[in-house]
């Protein structure tokens, strides 16, 4: 279920009918959250799975529980869901008083009611929030999930791209386009490609610099996956975003971040002390990916 609240949702949606329909049975649209309401009371589920327990979304979501709540990785903020700034102090006050009165999370997974988290690291998880460890369940096919996916959708870059060193910009949410356009300048490339947040409008690069544009809505994995396949090399720059974790197994991808946050840093030096059981996870799903 999704709310035709960002910008171009339409496109979204056709995508996730049109390409992920083998993932997703039936998308339902609706205009606000006071119609979400309404859709999910009328829905037959036994679990309900969101993106974030905490604060107001915990209040939103859990009268609408059932037989379970579970909460899923949406990105890297699911591993370190600390408020971030400016109003820190006076925000996490807020969230304390809605644990104490409602039950809501201080983190992602910590809701009175949730009764799972799924995440892609469970070590990495562990390792920054305070919680049952019994009630955090590892994707231990996410890898194998990227690969079947990749083969469902249009992402696939043409052949000129084949065997040549390419720049990726992932722009960051809610940013000056042409500061990224300068740190592309940085670096020497045959071919210049842009995705832009799915939350932001176009990113207003120079056509004339830019090879290829990616939808938004693209999950960035998936787009990065695809080109590493056709790649001598990828680099890409990025402001913080998840995708330098969950590919940064990929040999002939660098990943070079700009104007990243203390979450994002914070996040990453505790990822290497699971660097050891990061490989591993790796190799077992690349295994049983091939198969």
């Amino acid at each position: 279920m999704l709310t035709s609240n960002f910008p171009n949702w339409q496109g979204f949606r056709r995508d996730l009918e049109e390409y992920f329909s083998e993932v997703v049975s039936r998308v339902v649209c609706v205009d606000n959250n006071t119609d979400l309401k309404v859709e999910i009371s009328r829905q037959t589920y036994d679990w309900l799975f969101v993106e974030c327990d905490r604060a107001e979304s915990y209040r939103f979501y859990a009268p609408h529980k059932r037989t379970g709540l579970l909460v899923f990785e949406e990105g890297l903020g699911t591993y370190n869901g600390r408020p971030l700034p400016p109003h820190r102090r006076l925000r996490w006050l807020k969230w304390r008083l809605m644990k104490a009165r409602y039950g809501s999370g201080m983190f992602f997974g910590d809701g009175r009611s949730t009764d799972l988290i799924a995440v892609n690291f469970k070590e990495l998880y562990l390792s920054m929030n305070k919680v049952c460890p019994a009630r955090v369940v590892e994707n231990r096919v996410f890898y194998k999930e990227i690969v079947r996916c990749e083969r469902l959708v249009h992402y696939k870059p043409p052949e000129l791209f084949r065997g040549q060193d390419l720049l990726l910009v992932l722009v960051a949410r809610r940013s000056d386009t042409s500061r990224w356009s300068g740190y592309a300048k940085n670096f020497q490339y045959d071919n210049l490609l842009v995705k832009g947040h799915p939350h932001d409008e176009e990113s207003k690069f120079d056509r004339r610099s830019v090879s290829r544009y990616f939808p938004r809505w693209a999950p960035a994995e998936l787009v990065i996956k695809s080109l590493s396949d056709v790649a001598a090399k990828l680099t890409v720059i990025h402001g913080g975003s998840s995708a330098s974790l969950y590919c940064r197994h990929l040999e002939n991808v660098e990943f070079v971040g700009f104007e990243l946050s203390p979450h994002y840093i914070e996040v990453m030096k505790k990822a290497k002390f699971s660097e050891a059981i990061f490989e591993k996870y790796v190799e077992d799903e690349v295994r049983s990916s091939s198969r």
